[in-house]
């Protein structure tokens, strides 16, 4: 059952939720933005389901995977967790942020949210009309590069050149 929870926010890129566990313990699972999650976690689930550290290997691996994923215009989102003895939360049942650290990472996903079908012609449509079309989102900046390309706002060509350019801030 939920005993608590941390909204989502935008700044934060993530949410967690505080469940008591079937032996009576409590974990807090947390999931969001991959970089975000993954900069709280000190340890990670490998193939075979053990306990590891993190070291600067597995960071490695992890960014790779991210950039992979961020490169085919994939949102990607991290899930982690940390176990506790008892509820942390306070006597209101408020979670402090502060608990969302030394966390454990089990996986990391790569989602989707394919462009409507008239996205593309849309975006050529504006173009052709002299409206020049920007795309403002809390994507990573290489998810974003790839969205922008399926959808006909970035140009490769002109990106290449330096003639467009996609920026963060």
């Amino acid at each position: 059952p939920k005993l608590s929870s941390i909204s989502f926010s935008s700044k934060r890129k993530r949410m967690s939720t505080l469940v008591k566990t079937a032996d009576g313990r409590c974990r807090l699972y947390c999931k969001g933005a991959s970089e975000m999650v993954m900069a709280l976690c000190t340890l990670y689930l490998d193939t075979e389901g053990k306990v590891q550290a993190v070291g600067e290997e597995m960071k490695s691996k992890v960014d790779a995977a991210i950039t992979a994923f961020a490169d085919e215009g994939l949102r990607t989102i991290a899930v982690a967790y940390r176990d506790f003895e008892a509820s942390p939360a306070s006597g209101d049942d408020e979670l402090q942020p502060k608990l969302e650290s030394a966390l454990t990472l089990v996986h990391i996903v790569g989602i989707e949210d394919p462009l409507r079908e008239e996205v593309p012609h849309s975006i050529q449509v504006c173009k052709q009309a002299g409206i020049v079309v920007r795309m403002v989102t809390g994507d990573n900046l290489s998810t974003a590069k790839a969205i922008s390309r399926k959808a006909g706002i970035l140009d490769p060509i002109k990106e290449a050149s330096g003639e467009e350019k996609a920026m963060t801030g």
